[in-house]
Parts: structure tokens; sequence; C-alpha cells
């Protein structure tokens, strides 16, 4: 049998022969004779040479470290302030807390030597500066000297295919699958995936259920290139056996041929291995506009000279040239900094700092940050103006409108402003020398009409897939205008532009919504939720539903084929292909290939910085951070903090402090637990069985350690590696949430503290190995065990601990005990499981389970031969055996108090209750 490593193994490789996902080179000052009598500063230039920081992943999130000196730099941010905002957002019932953390986010970049001494630090104030380090850097040193460096920062130009060949996964480019039993099926004209050739009848039906084909429909004709229906109505699915024609505005690098006629395949220069199918008159040229508009928004000359930095410095100075909302935006960093530099040079002292090694004591980061705030709380949030002086006016004249650039007239009408946009300009398309030639009956293309229907029974856009010509736009409106035309002519030239007013069309066309009215349309922003900033600097093709009520910015290919909702910010700097519905909730940064086709919910930040391809779904409501290949084949549910970091530390960077029993009061021993009946989970299992044998082979190929075990062992490494420690996958039905940790050696489980923090694929290597095991229930945190599972936090954070401790135990019984049954049942149905309610009922009442088990027998045979009118279900489950039942007892279940219990007390109890397990009426007293 043969086993394709595919894209991932290839990154992975990457990862491991020593390549970073980015890459900051930090440049000295002209003035270095200035900061002779600061030791750091030799510490962070032993040479007067740029020096070269790589991204290294670590447990504290983002770390980049200059692999000669060992001084690393990380970001940390005022924790108690984040904690403040969202808690203040909660108890208002809203989501201000994303403008409140943009324009008011305290923080640092620390610079530490290889002893975890800190040598510089430059302070922060926007969400925006803390995802990547800044172009110029303010660096306060221990001599009590600021030092203003450039440090420019360039991600890793990855390759935009991730079609790796498994089951399930995406082939619609290549058409490849390299597993024997697999076969590249087209399930959608914009989309093939590899399936198991059993699957399939002779006709190239499916023997199952289409529904389960992403998106496939039995009734659901998807025509010439998705295959057509058959005479039994069900739908065929085509055997691709490698590069096909592809449809407008995808990828057809591989192929070369457009499906669609009149459109042809043109490459761009600007990112690997990309082509796109465009109209082949619309091909854009250079033209002066571009590099004006680029100058006055972002200050580059070409689309490509844009980096990440240059893009948050912009946003950050000038935003009201971006388009930021004002109600996002906070005061001008450089006006915070100034203030802030004077109060920290004369209360907080860098050089005395304790230890701050980025692996094991992050707690003293936090304190810097801490220390200086509360100092200088004044300073800092004096938001007065700083030195604003008002110019006067040599000549009284308005001139602020003579440059606009969106007024000048350039002969061109709204499509032809669309289509040049949504190319993303000019720069790096070769429109002299396309491809493959242009599209046609003769090449066996689909005409525009036959294309728009397709489009439209598949749900996307017909006239955004395939977009009236100018000519044809023309002819319609001509048409339209003729007085002796009849209703059947005068419908026909209304919907389908592509045909002459003679001509027989399509009689599915006039099922089509009409073509948009030529309207203005403006070329910089797109207005679709308020004044919203909408950029795109590279070709962005939505030809689904969109709703955008947050600043989106895209500097890579990107396109949308399912709904997309945007209630925060979205960055895309590398190809980026969404099949399925998104939701963004909070920031969502995309530095990697990343191709969903699985629904995607994001409600809390989420970094992808390597290759990511969600084949199912996946729910994001807690930080996740990707900095190596990842893979989503099924489901996964993200409820705690998540690091997808290389497997490469040793278990001793992880260690925690052990601070003795938690004394919190959790009342979670009456939860729901899985119940042994076989539901969703147990019928998936099968279907990973594949993926999980792949996986296996491929991580467990080993690999040569670049340094001795004594030196691996002095830095903090591991002794032996294997390809498995560089990607992940996360197979079947997931969920990522806080667990007790338990010993595994007592009977039954004994918990002893609780996992907050997941650093994969470490975690299921340690789970693997059985060196950890964890509850199968999810626990809900509470503030101490965050600080319990931080890697090396000092003894004397106990006192922190107890003062949490003593506060959480005033939280009251009820809150707890409604917060773990509502997350462990939830979670029960994330991994598909089913939750046993009978037996979380008897857990409740603390009646015996047989009891139950009778009582469900005794049930069975009342309901023989009652047929379908009964609502009675026979002896109700309180009625028979305990109708005694003390109304008392719902303490047990909800902690409530004797108020509410004598309310209860005076509801009377049905003789024969449809509630199988409720035994009063929906009545009030």
């Amino acid at each position: 049998m043969r086993f394709l490593l595919g894209a991932f193994a290839l990154l992975a490789g990457r990862h491991a022969s020593g390549d970073s996902v980015m890459d900051c080179v930090l440049h000295p000052p002209e003035d270095a004779k200035e900061y002779e009598s600061c030791p750091s500063f030799y510490k962070l230039f032993p040479k007067n040479e740029s020096q070269k920081f790589s991204m290294s992943p670590g447990p504290n999130g983002q770390y980049y470290e200059n692999k000669s000196s060992r001084v690393g730099l990380s970001h940390f941010e005022d924790e108690e302030r984040v904690q403040a905002v969202m808690s203040e957002s909660v108890k208002a019932q809203d989501n201000t807390y994303i403008a409140k953390l943009f324009s008011d986010m305290s923080g640092m970049w620390l610079f530490s030597d290889e002893n975890g001494d800190a040598v510089g630090a430059h302070y922060t104030f926007d969400l925006l500066e803390a995802n990547l380090p800044p172009e110029e850097m303010h660096v306060l040193m221990p001599c009590k000297k600021t030092a203003v460096l450039k440090m420019e920062c360039k991600p890793f130009d990855w390759l935009p295919l991730l079609e790796v060949g498994w089951k399930d996964s995406a082939c619609t480019w290549t058409g490849v699958c390299e597993e024997e039993a697999m076969e590249c099926r087209k399930i959608t004209p914009y989309f093939s995936k590899c399936l198991p050739a059993e699957d399939f009848n002779e006709d190239d039906t499916f023997k199952g259920k289409p529904q389960s084909l992403n998106g496939a429909s039995s009734e659901t004709e998807t025509g010439k290139e998705g295959g057509e229906k058959n005479s039994t109505s069900k739908a065929t699915y085509k055997k691709v056996t490698g590069p096909e024609a592809v449809w407008p505005w995808d990828n057809c690098y591989f192929s070369g041929q457009c499906a669609v006629e009149g459109y042809q395949c043109f490459k761009n220069t600007r990112w690997p291995l990309f082509a796109q199918c465009m109209p082949a008159e619309s091909c854009p040229r250079p033209r002066g506009k571009d590099t004006l508009k680029l100058q006055e928004v972002w200050g580059v000359d070409k689309a490509s000279d844009m980096t990440p930095q240059k893009m948050v410095r912009r946003l950050l100075e000038h935003p009201d040239k971006t388009g930021y909302p004002a109600e996002w935006r906070g005061e001008n960093g450089a006006l915070k900094r100034r203030r802030l530099k004077e109060c920290a040079e004369k209360n907080s002292e860098v050089g005395s700092l304790a230890s701050a090694n980025f692996a094991y004591k992050a707690e003293d980061h936090v304190k810097a940050v801490q220390s200086v705030f509360s100092k200088c709380g004044d300073e800092y949030f004096d938001f007065a103006k700083v030195d604003e002086v008002e110019q006067p006016k040599v000549l009284d004249l308005d001139l602020s409108d003579v440059l606009d650039l969106d007024k000048i007239d350039l002969g061109w009408d709204w499509m032809d402003e669309k289509l040049y946009e949504e190319a993303g300009g000019s720069e790096g398309w070769d429109c002299d020398n396309p491809l493959g030639p242009e599209a046609s009956s003769d090449t066996g293309a689909l005409k525009r009409d036959e294309a728009r229907v397709t489009a439209w029974k598949m749900g996307l856009d017909p006239w955004e897939t395939v977009p009236e010509t100018k000519t044809s736009r023309r002819r319609r409106l001509q048409q339209i205008e003729v007085a002796s035309s009849t209703f059947k002519g005068l419908q026909a030239t209304q919907y389908q532009g592509e045909d002459t007013y003679f001509a027989e069309s399509n009689p599915d066309v006039y099922d089509l919504p009409p073509p948009p009215k030529e309207k203005e349309y403006s070329y910089f922003k797109k207005k679709m939720c308020g004044d919203v900033p909408y950029h795109s600097w590279a070709p962005d093709k939505n030809l689904a539903f969109k709703l955008m009520c947050a600043p989106l910015y895209t500097w890579a290919p990107n396109i949308l084929l399912a709904p997309g909702f945007y209630f925060a910010p979205k960055f895309t700097w590398a190809p980026a292909i969404t099949l399925a519905p998104e939701t963004i909730l909070a920031p969502k940064g995309v530095w990697a290939p990343l191709i969903q086709t699985g629904p995607t919910v994001v409600a809390a930040p989420l970094w992808v910085f390597a290759p990511k391809i969600v084949l199912g779904g996946q729910f994001v409501f807690a930080p996740e951070n990707v900095f190596i290949p990842f893979m989503v084949a099924g489901v996964e549910t993200v409820l705690a903090p998540l690091n997808v970091i290389p497997d490469i530390f040793a278990d001793w960077v992880f260690k925690r402090t052990d601070f003795g029993e938690s004394k919190v009061k959790r009342f979670d021993d009456k939860i729901f637990k899985a119940s042994d009946k076989k539901f969703i989970a147990d019928k998936l299992d099968p279907v990973f069985t594949f993926i999980e044998e792949v996986d296996s082979k491929v991580g467990d190929v080993p690999l040569p350690l670049p340094l001795s075990e004594e030196k691996a062992k002095k830095i903090g490494l591991r002794k032996s590696l294997t390809l498995g420690a560089f990607f992940y996958s996360a197979i079947g039905l997931k969920v990522v949430c806080p667990r007790y940790r338990v010993d595994k050696d007592k009977k039954p489980l004994e918990p002893l503290s609780v996992k907050v923090f997941y650093y994969e694929p470490r975690d299921t290597r340690l789970k693997k190995d059985e060196e950890e095991k964890l509850s199968d229930q999810c626990v809900v945190p509470y503030p101490s065990d965050v600080l319990r599972d931080l890697p090396h936090l000092p003894k004397e954070a106990i006192y922190a601990i107890k003062a949490f401790e003593i506060a959480e135990n005033l939280i009251p019984k009820p809150v707890k005990v409604a917060a773990n049954q509502i997350l462990t049942f939830s979670t029960i149905l994330a991994e598909g499981k089913l939750p046993d309610v009978q037996k979380w009922l008897a857990d409740v009442l603390e009646i015996d389970e047989k009891d139950l088990e009778k009582e469900d027998k005794e049930k069975d045979e009342d309901l023989k031969g009652m047929g379908a009118s009964g609502l009675g279900w026979g002896p109700a489950l309180y009625q028979s055996q305990h109708s005694k039942f003390p109304l008392g007892d719902l303490e047990k279940l909800f902690g409530t108090n004797s108020t509410i219990l004598d309310m209860v007390k005076k509801v009377e109890m049905p003789s024969i209750s449809p509630w199988e397990y409720w035994p009063f009426k929906k009545e009030t007293p």
C-alpha cells in the first residue's frame, strides 16, 4: 500500500530542517556610539550589524530568537486589563471588548538574554501591535536610554497548494489521490475530493446518501462539470484523473484551461503556482492611478512592497486614510509612548527585573508590565493632545478634493472598476502570455448562461460567478427599449444578456435573479455594514453572501464560496479558500495557506502562521495559535487555549509548580456523562481509520537530532525527534477543553489538577505514551486553576492563588452547578456522543440505577399495543416508584433556596405526564 507524505510532511520537514515561519531583522541605530555605556545594547548587537530573529513558537505564544546571541523576543500583555475588559463586556452582554482591546491594549515586547534577564522593552498600546513585532521599536534599556530601532519581518513564502491526497481531502486543482483505494470525484464545479472507489457505482452515482458529500444533493443537477442527473434522478460525480478546466476565478495554474466560454487563464507572478480564470478582456493592465492611491493610503509604491508591519503601522498612524472605523481607534501610539517614556524611566528599572525566560518565567513579564502602568497610571490615562499647534493658513482655499482619485474619470464603467479591484490591481499579471487559449465551444467550454444556471443551483450568485460582458450588457439594455418586443422576448433579454433577441434561450434562465443594475462602484471601499474598510490588493472573489461589519484586509488570493459573516478584523496574507460558512467574531490572521471545507466559527483570537486544512468543522472559542502544519479531519471545538507548536521541548520546560490541593468547591460530582448507546461518534470511527493510519506512519518517521544529547538537554530540547513533532492532525470529533489530570494508577481515578493550556502535538504524544491521563468530562476552570497551570510559577504565587480561591468559593452553588451541567452536556454532544440523562438523574436524586432500569422495562411493556395516539408513556417515572419524592430534593439538583421551593411545592403532580423527566405541570401556582 502506497502512502503519501503529502504537503503536510513536506512542510513539516521544512520546520524540522530549521526553516522559520517568519524571520525578522533588527537593524542597529546610526548613532550606536551613544549607547556605549549600555551593556544590554551589546547583547542586542554583539557586532555592529543587523541581527536576525527567527520565529520559534514557545509555551507562552510567539517567540523570536537570535540563534547566535541567544537573545529572545516575546510579547506579553496586561492580563488584568484584558480580564477586566472582558468582564465588563460579559456583564453588559455586548461585544464592545473587541473595540476596547484594540484601542487600549497595554503590554510589551520584551528582549531577554539566554539567562532570562531583561535586555530591553518596547511598550504596546493596541491589540494590533501584539500580533507581530513593530516596524519601529522604542526599546527602553536598563541604562535608562531608549533606542529607536528598525525591525523588518517577512513571512515564509508558502506554496498555496494543500492537496494532500488523503481521504476526504481536496483534489480540485491536481485531480490526484495518492492512495490506491481513493478516487478524485468532482462534487461541485469548484470542489473535488478524494473518496473511496468502492462508494461509487459504475454509472458514477454515489451508493450512500449524497448529503454526506459536502453539499451534493440527489435533487441537484450540477451540470456538465459536476455531473448530470441520470434516469433515476440521482446525481453523478465525475471521476477526475488529473488537472481539468476550471471554473471562473479559480486557480488554473495546473490545467491552463477554463471551463466557461470567454474565459482565459492568466498567471500572476506574485505568488507561486497561481493563475486565475477571468474574462479574456478583463486582464488588468497597469495604470498610474494605482500607484498614486497606494502611496496615499499605504505609503508604498507596489502592493508587493506591503508587509504586515507596514500595514499595522499605517493603521495606527493614519487610520483615517485607511478607513479604519473611528469607534475602533485608540489614541495614536506615539502620543501614548511619549507621555509614558519619562514616567517609565523614572519609576521602572527594567534591568532589576527578576529572571524572565520565555519558557518558564512568564509571570515576571506580566509583573513588569503591571508595575510600569500602575506607577504611571495618571500619565497613561491622560488622553489630552500633546504639542498640537494649529498651522496658519496662507490662502483660505479648500483643496481637499482636488486629488480625489475616486473622481478621476478613466472612461471605465462600474463593472470594469469592479473586476479590476477584484483582481488586486495589475501587479504581477502577465496579460500578454496566457497559459492557455480562450475557452470556447471548440474547447468544450460551457456557455455563459448555462454556467450561470449551474452556479445558481449551487447556491452561488450567478452574476458574480459569470458577470455580463460590456457588449452583452449594452445589447440587453438596448433591446429592452425596443417597443415592438414581445413579452417573452423582453423577459429573455432582461434575464439573458448573452443571447440575441431572436436566439433560442435556456428556459432555466428565467429562474435567475435579474442582473445587477448599473451603479457607481467605489474602487477603494465597499460599504456593506456602515463605514467599514474593505481593502483587497490581491485576487479576491466572493461568489456567495457576505456580511462585513469589521475591517477586512486581503493581501493574497482569496475565494469565498459560502456565506461569510465578519464582526471582527480579518487579515489575509496567504492563499485562502472557504467552501463552507464562516463566522468571525474575533480577530483572525491568516499568514499561511488555509483551506476550509467545513463550517468555522471564530469567537477568540486565531492566528494561523502555518498551513491549515479544515476538512470538517471548527469552532474556536478560546485563543488558538498555529505555528506548524495543522489539519482538522473531523469537527474540532476549542474551549481552552491551544498552541500548535513543534514538539521539541523537554518535559521540564512545561513543568508546573506544586501548590498543593486546590481548595475550590466545584460541585461537579453530579454532571452529565456519556451514554453507552451508539451515537454519531461510533458511526464515524471507521471513517477516520484511514487518516489515523496515514498520520501514524508519517509521524513515526525518525529525524536526526542536529545537536548532541548533552547540548539538547541543556537548552531544553528532547533527546530524539520524529516527523510527528512538526505537524498535527485533529482526527474525528475533538473537544479541546479544560479537564482534570487524573492518577492513572488509582481506581477510581483521582483528580489531581486542572489542565487549562494545551500544547499539541506534545499532549497527544503524552497521551499515547500514557504519561498523562485526562478525565473524560470537561470542567469549568477558575482563575486559580489558570495560575496553577502556568509553567514554573514561583512558590510565592501561592498567596495570589489562595486569594483567588477564597473569592471563587463565594460564587453561589447554583451558578457552579448550572455551569458544570451546561458545559458537560454541550461538550458530550460536540464529541458526537449521547448524554446519559438517566444516569444523571440517578446521581442527582440519589436513586439506584437498577430501579430506573426496572422502571424502563415496565414502561416498555405498557407501551406495547398503545399505538401512536397516546401521550401516556406508561407509569410516569415519578408517579410509580418515586411518588413520594420530596420536592425539597430539588436543592440537590439546582441548590435552590427555600423561597423557590415553597412556591414549587404548591404545584400539583399530574396523573400522566408527557414530560418524562419533569414531574410538574407547566403552569404557575
